[in-house]
Protein backbone atom coordinates (compact mmCIF):
# COMPACT_ATOMS: atom_id res chain seq x y z
CA UNK A 1 0.00 0.00 0.00
CA UNK A 2 2.01 3.13 -1.03
CA UNK A 3 1.02 6.81 -2.14
CA UNK A 4 1.32 6.69 -6.17
CA UNK A 5 4.68 8.75 -7.11
CA UNK A 6 5.19 10.55 -10.01
CA UNK A 7 7.63 7.95 -12.11
CA UNK A 8 6.32 4.59 -11.61
CA UNK A 9 8.32 3.12 -8.93
CA UNK A 10 11.07 -0.25 -9.56
CA UNK A 11 8.99 -3.31 -8.34
CA UNK A 12 10.16 -3.87 -4.60
CA UNK A 13 12.22 -7.12 -3.79
CA UNK A 14 9.97 -9.80 -2.51
CA UNK A 15 11.23 -9.48 1.08
CA UNK A 16 12.86 -13.03 2.34
CA UNK A 17 10.04 -14.86 4.54
CA UNK A 18 11.23 -15.81 8.73
CA UNK A 19 11.97 -19.54 8.35
CA UNK A 20 8.67 -21.17 10.04
CA UNK A 21 9.36 -22.61 13.33
CA UNK A 22 10.38 -26.54 13.68
CA UNK A 23 7.49 -28.34 15.17
CA UNK A 24 7.58 -28.97 18.49
CA UNK A 25 8.58 -32.93 19.37
CA UNK A 26 5.37 -34.56 20.57
CA UNK A 27 4.47 -35.04 24.44
CA UNK A 28 4.51 -38.78 25.61
CA UNK A 29 3.09 -40.18 28.81
CA UNK A 30 2.30 -36.76 30.66
CA UNK A 31 -1.20 -36.66 30.63
CA UNK A 32 -2.34 -33.11 30.77
CA UNK A 33 -4.26 -31.70 33.86
CA UNK A 34 -7.85 -31.05 32.86
CA UNK A 35 -9.32 -27.84 34.24
CA UNK A 36 -11.90 -28.33 37.04
CA UNK A 37 -15.37 -28.02 34.85
CA UNK A 38 -17.37 -24.86 35.39
CA UNK A 39 -20.02 -24.76 37.89
CA UNK A 40 -23.10 -24.68 36.22
CA UNK A 41 -24.99 -21.10 36.75
CA UNK A 42 -27.67 -20.81 39.84
CA UNK A 43 -30.86 -21.36 37.70
CA UNK A 44 -33.23 -18.34 38.57
CA UNK A 45 -35.45 -18.34 41.48
CA UNK A 46 -38.96 -18.91 40.11
CA UNK A 47 -39.82 -16.10 42.54
CA UNK A 48 -37.69 -13.49 40.36
CA UNK A 49 -38.99 -14.68 37.20
CA UNK A 50 -42.81 -14.95 38.39
CA UNK A 51 -43.24 -10.76 38.59
CA UNK A 52 -40.76 -9.74 36.50
CA UNK A 53 -41.61 -11.56 33.42
CA UNK A 54 -45.60 -10.22 33.75
CA UNK A 55 -44.47 -6.59 34.87
CA UNK A 56 -41.72 -5.48 32.66
CA UNK A 57 -41.12 -7.43 29.04
CA UNK A 58 -38.29 -9.01 29.59
CA UNK A 59 -37.34 -12.62 31.71
CA UNK A 60 -34.84 -11.84 34.55
CA UNK A 61 -32.61 -14.64 34.26
CA UNK A 62 -28.84 -15.06 35.79
CA UNK A 63 -27.24 -13.86 32.72
CA UNK A 64 -23.56 -16.01 31.64
CA UNK A 65 -20.50 -13.74 32.69
CA UNK A 66 -19.93 -11.47 30.35
CA UNK A 67 -16.69 -11.78 27.47
CA UNK A 68 -14.36 -9.55 28.15
CA UNK A 69 -14.72 -7.00 25.68
CA UNK A 70 -11.69 -6.86 22.88
CA UNK A 71 -9.60 -3.64 22.74
CA UNK A 72 -11.12 -0.90 20.51
CA UNK A 73 -9.40 -0.73 17.07
CA UNK A 74 -7.28 2.73 16.17
CA UNK A 75 -9.55 4.96 14.20
CA UNK A 76 -8.53 5.09 10.41
CA UNK A 77 -7.30 8.58 9.69
CA UNK A 78 -9.26 11.52 7.98
CA UNK A 79 -7.50 11.44 4.65
CA UNK A 80 -7.03 7.95 3.83
CA UNK A 81 -8.01 6.85 0.16
CA UNK A 82 -10.73 4.96 -1.13
CA UNK A 83 -8.09 2.06 -2.38
CA UNK A 84 -5.92 2.33 1.12
CA UNK A 85 -9.46 1.75 2.92
CA UNK A 86 -10.18 -1.13 0.88
CA UNK A 87 -6.88 -2.76 1.19
CA UNK A 88 -7.21 -1.99 5.33
CA UNK A 89 -10.72 -4.20 4.84
CA UNK A 90 -9.21 -6.68 2.80
CA UNK A 91 -6.25 -7.01 5.22
CA UNK A 92 -8.89 -7.25 7.95
CA UNK A 93 -11.00 -10.24 6.43
CA UNK A 94 -7.66 -12.19 5.67
CA UNK A 95 -7.16 -12.06 9.52
CA UNK A 96 -10.65 -13.50 10.33
CA UNK A 97 -9.97 -16.14 7.66
CA UNK A 98 -6.39 -17.18 8.32
CA UNK A 99 -4.92 -17.31 11.85
CA UNK A 100 -1.41 -17.02 9.90
CA UNK A 101 -2.30 -13.25 8.92
CA UNK A 102 -3.13 -11.90 12.70
CA UNK A 103 -1.76 -8.53 13.24
CA UNK A 104 -1.89 -7.57 9.85
CA UNK A 105 -4.56 -5.13 9.94
CA UNK A 106 -2.74 -3.19 12.35
CA UNK A 107 0.61 -3.41 10.74
CA UNK A 108 -1.51 -1.81 7.83
CA UNK A 109 -2.85 0.45 9.74
CA UNK A 110 0.65 1.67 11.28
CA UNK A 111 2.04 1.38 8.01
CA UNK A 112 -0.55 4.09 6.27
CA UNK A 113 0.44 6.42 9.03
CA UNK A 114 4.29 6.11 9.32
CA UNK A 115 4.10 6.23 5.00
CA UNK A 116 2.69 9.97 5.37
CA UNK A 117 5.27 10.77 8.28
CA UNK A 118 8.06 9.39 6.22
CA UNK A 119 7.32 11.08 2.84
CA UNK A 120 6.32 14.28 4.02
CA UNK A 121 9.49 14.36 5.82
CA UNK A 122 11.73 13.86 2.72
CA UNK A 123 9.29 16.16 1.02
CA UNK A 124 10.92 19.02 3.09
CA UNK A 125 14.13 17.83 2.57
CA UNK A 126 14.67 17.19 -1.13
CA UNK A 127 11.94 19.66 -2.04
CA UNK A 128 9.38 20.08 -4.73
CA UNK A 129 11.06 17.65 -7.13
CA UNK A 130 11.59 14.92 -4.83
CA UNK A 131 10.17 11.71 -6.44
CA UNK A 132 9.57 8.36 -4.00
CA UNK A 133 9.95 6.33 -6.98
CA UNK A 134 13.51 7.37 -7.46
CA UNK A 135 14.49 7.12 -3.50
CA UNK A 136 16.65 4.59 -2.45
CA UNK A 137 15.06 5.19 1.28
CA UNK A 138 11.91 4.96 0.66
CA UNK A 139 11.92 2.28 -1.27
CA UNK A 140 14.28 0.65 1.73
CA UNK A 141 11.34 1.80 3.60
CA UNK A 142 8.71 0.11 1.82
CA UNK A 143 10.69 -3.11 2.29
CA UNK A 144 11.09 -2.93 5.51
CA UNK A 145 7.38 -1.76 6.37
CA UNK A 146 4.87 -2.70 4.43
CA UNK A 147 2.62 -5.11 4.47
CA UNK A 148 2.07 -7.49 1.98
CA UNK A 149 0.11 -10.38 0.64
CA UNK A 150 1.17 -12.41 -2.87
CA UNK A 151 -1.12 -11.82 -5.47
CA UNK A 152 -2.53 -14.77 -5.07
CA UNK A 153 -3.50 -14.54 -0.91
CA UNK A 154 -4.77 -11.59 -2.15
CA UNK A 155 -6.58 -12.97 -4.88
CA UNK A 156 -8.12 -15.08 -2.89
CA UNK A 157 -9.32 -13.19 -0.18
CA UNK A 158 -10.70 -10.69 -2.37
CA UNK A 159 -13.18 -13.87 -3.93
CA UNK A 160 -13.91 -14.81 -0.46
CA UNK A 161 -14.78 -11.74 1.09
CA UNK A 162 -17.00 -11.47 -1.96
CA UNK A 163 -18.66 -14.48 -1.56
CA UNK A 164 -18.92 -13.72 1.93
CA UNK A 165 -21.00 -10.65 0.89
CA UNK A 166 -23.18 -12.52 -1.21
CA UNK A 167 -24.03 -15.13 1.52
CA UNK A 168 -24.81 -12.35 4.01
CA UNK A 169 -26.83 -10.32 1.86
CA UNK A 170 -28.98 -14.05 1.00
CA UNK A 171 -28.89 -14.68 4.30
CA UNK A 172 -30.75 -11.40 5.81
CA UNK A 173 -32.98 -11.55 2.18
CA UNK A 174 -34.33 -15.14 3.44
CA UNK A 175 -34.48 -13.76 7.04
CA UNK A 176 -36.51 -10.84 6.63
CA UNK A 177 -38.77 -13.19 4.37
CA UNK A 178 -39.24 -15.65 6.66
CA UNK A 179 -39.02 -14.35 10.03
CA UNK A 180 -42.80 -13.65 10.33
CA UNK A 181 -43.55 -17.64 9.65
CA UNK A 182 -40.97 -18.32 12.10
CA UNK A 183 -42.11 -15.96 15.09
CA UNK A 184 -45.40 -17.36 14.31
CA UNK A 185 -44.60 -21.01 14.52
CA UNK A 186 -42.67 -20.21 17.84
CA UNK A 187 -45.62 -18.47 19.26
CA UNK A 188 -47.98 -21.24 18.11
CA UNK A 189 -45.26 -23.83 19.76
CA UNK A 190 -45.41 -22.01 22.95
CA UNK A 191 -49.36 -21.65 22.69
CA UNK A 192 -49.54 -25.31 22.27
CA UNK A 193 -47.23 -26.35 25.36
CA UNK A 194 -48.71 -23.13 27.96
CA UNK A 195 -52.22 -22.97 26.75
CA UNK A 196 -52.77 -26.84 28.48
CA UNK A 197 -50.92 -25.56 31.90
CA UNK A 198 -52.79 -22.46 31.84
CA UNK A 199 -56.23 -23.76 31.77
CA UNK A 200 -55.39 -26.38 34.40
CA UNK A 201 -54.52 -24.13 36.69
CA UNK A 202 -57.66 -21.75 35.84
CA UNK A 203 -59.79 -24.64 36.77
CA UNK A 204 -58.15 -25.23 39.90
CA UNK A 205 -57.60 -21.66 40.70
CA UNK A 206 -61.78 -21.23 40.41
CA UNK A 207 -62.37 -23.57 42.88
CA UNK A 208 -59.96 -22.00 45.40
CA UNK A 209 -61.83 -18.34 44.17
CA UNK A 210 -65.12 -20.12 45.71
CA UNK A 211 -63.92 -21.33 48.75
CA UNK A 212 -63.30 -17.95 50.17
CA UNK A 213 -66.54 -16.85 48.99
CA UNK A 214 -69.45 -16.22 52.12
CA UNK A 215 -69.14 -19.56 53.52
CA UNK A 216 -73.11 -19.88 53.74
CA UNK A 217 -73.64 -19.68 49.98
CA UNK A 218 -71.02 -21.82 48.70
CA UNK A 219 -71.95 -24.50 51.31
CA UNK A 220 -75.60 -24.51 49.60
CA UNK A 221 -74.17 -23.74 46.41
CA UNK A 222 -71.95 -27.60 46.62
CA UNK A 223 -74.93 -29.13 48.86
CA UNK A 224 -77.04 -28.52 45.86
CA UNK A 225 -74.62 -29.46 43.01
CA UNK A 226 -73.28 -26.42 42.69
CA UNK A 227 -76.17 -25.79 40.60
CA UNK A 228 -76.00 -21.58 40.25
CA UNK A 229 -79.86 -21.36 39.26
CA UNK A 230 -80.59 -22.68 42.56
CA UNK A 231 -78.26 -20.83 44.57
CA UNK A 232 -79.58 -17.29 42.98
CA UNK A 233 -83.35 -18.34 43.81
CA UNK A 234 -81.61 -18.72 47.59
CA UNK A 235 -78.94 -16.03 47.62
CA UNK A 236 -79.85 -13.59 44.81
CA UNK A 237 -77.94 -10.95 46.11
CA UNK A 238 -75.34 -13.06 46.84
CA UNK A 239 -75.00 -15.13 43.63
CA UNK A 240 -74.33 -11.67 41.87
CA UNK A 241 -72.05 -10.43 44.03
CA UNK A 242 -69.89 -13.79 43.91
CA UNK A 243 -70.10 -14.96 40.68
CA UNK A 244 -68.94 -11.07 39.32
CA UNK A 245 -66.23 -11.58 41.73
CA UNK A 246 -64.61 -14.96 40.89
CA UNK A 247 -65.25 -13.90 37.12
CA UNK A 248 -63.33 -11.04 37.58
CA UNK A 249 -60.44 -12.52 39.27
CA UNK A 250 -60.01 -15.46 36.73
CA UNK A 251 -60.49 -12.76 33.81
CA UNK A 252 -57.47 -11.00 35.64
CA UNK A 253 -55.55 -14.20 36.65
CA UNK A 254 -55.93 -15.91 33.09
CA UNK A 255 -53.96 -12.71 31.57
CA UNK A 256 -51.71 -12.64 33.96
CA UNK A 257 -50.57 -15.88 33.63
CA UNK A 258 -50.60 -15.61 29.91
CA UNK A 259 -47.99 -12.77 30.65
CA UNK A 260 -45.71 -15.07 32.61
CA UNK A 261 -45.37 -17.60 30.13
CA UNK A 262 -44.85 -15.15 27.48
CA UNK A 263 -47.98 -15.87 25.60
CA UNK A 264 -48.80 -11.96 25.74
CA UNK A 265 -47.00 -9.16 25.75
CA UNK A 266 -47.72 -6.46 28.85
CA UNK A 267 -49.74 -3.28 27.55
CA UNK A 268 -50.06 -0.70 29.42
CA UNK A 269 -53.42 0.28 27.74
CA UNK A 270 -55.25 -3.06 28.60
CA UNK A 271 -57.26 -2.99 31.50
CA UNK A 272 -56.48 -6.63 33.27
CA UNK A 273 -52.66 -5.48 33.22
CA UNK A 274 -52.83 -1.89 33.90
CA UNK A 275 -54.36 -3.50 37.27
CA UNK A 276 -52.20 -6.16 37.97
CA UNK A 277 -48.99 -4.05 37.55
CA UNK A 278 -50.84 -1.91 40.29
CA UNK A 279 -51.95 -4.62 42.18
CA UNK A 280 -48.82 -6.18 42.12
CA UNK A 281 -46.65 -3.07 43.60
CA UNK A 282 -48.97 -2.23 46.21
CA UNK A 283 -48.85 -5.41 47.63
CA UNK A 284 -45.49 -5.49 47.02
CA UNK A 285 -45.39 -2.11 49.41
CA UNK A 286 -47.35 -3.38 52.29
CA UNK A 287 -45.68 -6.98 52.62
CA UNK A 288 -42.55 -4.70 52.55
CA UNK A 289 -43.50 -2.45 55.41
CA UNK A 290 -45.63 -4.71 57.68
CA UNK A 291 -44.49 -8.57 56.77
CA UNK A 292 -41.88 -8.59 59.83
CA UNK A 293 -40.42 -11.56 59.88
CA UNK A 294 -42.01 -13.24 56.80
CA UNK A 295 -40.07 -10.75 54.82
CA UNK A 296 -37.02 -13.20 55.08
CA UNK A 297 -38.18 -16.85 53.22
CA UNK A 298 -34.90 -19.67 52.93
CA UNK A 299 -32.39 -17.10 54.27
CA UNK A 300 -33.13 -14.83 51.77
CA UNK A 301 -34.95 -10.85 52.23
CA UNK A 302 -37.72 -10.05 50.06
CA UNK A 303 -37.26 -7.26 47.23
CA UNK A 304 -39.97 -5.91 45.67
CA UNK A 305 -41.18 -7.24 42.44
CA UNK A 306 -39.97 -4.18 40.34
CA UNK A 307 -36.49 -3.50 42.25
CA UNK A 308 -35.48 -6.87 41.67
CA UNK A 309 -31.72 -7.73 39.25
CA UNK A 310 -30.26 -10.43 37.78
CA UNK A 311 -27.97 -12.02 40.22
CA UNK A 312 -30.24 -11.04 43.70
CA UNK A 313 -31.95 -13.90 43.35
CA UNK A 314 -28.66 -15.62 45.20
CA UNK A 315 -29.59 -13.27 48.06
CA UNK A 316 -33.10 -11.94 47.73
CA UNK A 317 -36.80 -13.62 46.53
CA UNK A 318 -39.96 -11.89 45.74
CA UNK A 319 -43.38 -13.22 44.60
CA UNK A 320 -44.26 -15.65 42.40
CA UNK A 321 -46.86 -16.91 40.84
CA UNK A 322 -48.83 -18.36 43.49
CA UNK A 323 -48.43 -15.75 45.74
CA UNK A 324 -49.91 -13.28 43.41
CA UNK A 325 -52.73 -15.18 42.43
CA UNK A 326 -53.06 -15.97 46.00
CA UNK A 327 -53.45 -12.31 46.68
CA UNK A 328 -55.76 -11.66 43.71
CA UNK A 329 -58.29 -14.36 45.16
CA UNK A 330 -58.62 -12.68 48.84
CA UNK A 331 -58.82 -9.16 47.33
CA UNK A 332 -61.42 -10.92 45.26
CA UNK A 333 -63.28 -12.37 48.29
CA UNK A 334 -62.91 -8.66 49.58
CA UNK A 335 -64.42 -6.74 47.20
CA UNK A 336 -67.43 -9.84 46.90
CA UNK A 337 -68.25 -9.24 50.51
CA UNK A 338 -68.10 -5.52 50.05
CA UNK A 339 -70.24 -5.60 47.08
CA UNK A 340 -72.91 -8.03 49.18
CA UNK A 341 -72.73 -5.11 52.20
CA UNK A 342 -73.55 -2.66 50.05
CA UNK A 343 -76.38 -3.91 48.29
CA UNK A 344 -77.68 -4.87 51.75
CA UNK A 345 -77.27 -1.33 52.66
CA UNK A 346 -78.96 -0.06 49.61
CA UNK A 347 -82.36 -2.40 50.34
CA UNK A 348 -82.28 -1.09 53.53
CA UNK A 349 -82.15 2.71 52.91
CA UNK A 350 -84.57 1.83 50.36
CA UNK A 351 -87.09 0.54 52.93
CA UNK A 352 -86.40 3.51 55.25
CA UNK A 353 -87.20 5.66 52.65
CA UNK A 354 -89.98 4.20 51.52
CA UNK A 355 -91.27 4.22 55.27
CA UNK A 356 -90.73 7.81 55.88
CA UNK A 357 -93.24 8.60 52.82
CA UNK A 358 -95.62 5.72 53.88
CA UNK A 359 -96.10 7.76 57.42
CA UNK A 360 -96.61 11.06 55.70
CA UNK A 361 -99.55 10.24 54.09
CA UNK A 362 -102.49 9.78 55.60
CA UNK A 363 -104.41 7.24 55.70
CA UNK A 364 -101.62 5.29 53.97
CA UNK A 365 -101.45 1.28 54.49
CA UNK A 366 -98.25 0.44 56.22
CA UNK A 367 -95.61 -0.34 53.47
CA UNK A 368 -94.07 -2.97 52.75
CA UNK A 369 -90.92 -4.32 53.25
CA UNK A 370 -88.74 -4.94 50.04
CA UNK A 371 -87.71 -8.35 49.49
CA UNK A 372 -83.98 -9.62 49.73
CA UNK A 373 -84.72 -11.33 46.35
CA UNK A 374 -84.53 -8.04 44.53
CA UNK A 375 -83.60 -8.45 40.74
CA UNK A 376 -80.03 -8.49 40.53
CA UNK A 377 -80.89 -5.78 37.37
CA UNK A 378 -81.67 -3.23 40.01
CA UNK A 379 -78.51 -3.56 41.55
CA UNK A 380 -75.88 -0.57 40.81
CA UNK A 381 -73.35 -3.01 40.94
CA UNK A 382 -74.87 -5.64 38.96
CA UNK A 383 -76.28 -3.57 36.55
CA UNK A 384 -72.71 -1.92 36.02
CA UNK A 385 -70.99 -5.59 35.88
CA UNK A 386 -73.35 -6.89 32.95
CA UNK A 387 -73.84 -3.59 31.37
CA UNK A 388 -70.15 -2.92 30.55
CA UNK A 389 -69.25 -6.50 29.64
CA UNK A 390 -65.81 -8.31 30.78
CA UNK A 391 -63.87 -4.59 31.32
CA UNK A 392 -67.22 -3.24 32.80
CA UNK A 393 -67.19 -6.51 35.47
CA UNK A 394 -63.66 -6.02 36.16
CA UNK A 395 -64.28 -2.17 36.48
CA UNK A 396 -66.78 -2.75 39.25
CA UNK A 397 -65.07 -5.71 40.93
CA UNK A 398 -61.50 -4.89 40.98
CA UNK A 399 -61.68 -1.34 41.25
CA UNK A 400 -59.73 0.08 37.79
CA UNK A 401 -61.79 2.23 35.69
CA UNK A 402 -62.11 0.56 31.78
CA UNK A 403 -60.06 2.67 29.16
Amino acid sequence: MTVDPVVKKEEAPAVAKPAAPETPPKKIGVKKKEAAPTPAPVSDDKLDEAVRRAMVSHQAQTPPPAAKAPDPEPALPDDITADERDELDLYKFAESKDPAKKGLHAKALKFVADNKKFLEKRLEEEGDDYDPAKDPQYKKFLDTNEPKLSQTEKRRFMIQRETAGLKEEAYERARSELMPEIEATKKKLLEIEENPKIHSRLSSYSDELASVMPEEVVTYWKQNNKDFAKMKAQFPIEHDAVVASVSGAIKVAQEFLKMRSGLTDFKQSSPEHDYMLKFVDSQAKVFDSRGGDARVRDGKQFAHPYQMKPGMERTHWTFDNEDILGMLKYQAAREANARIKAEYGRIDQANDARKRRSSTQKGAEPAESISPSISSASSPGASQASGGGENGLLASILGFGTK
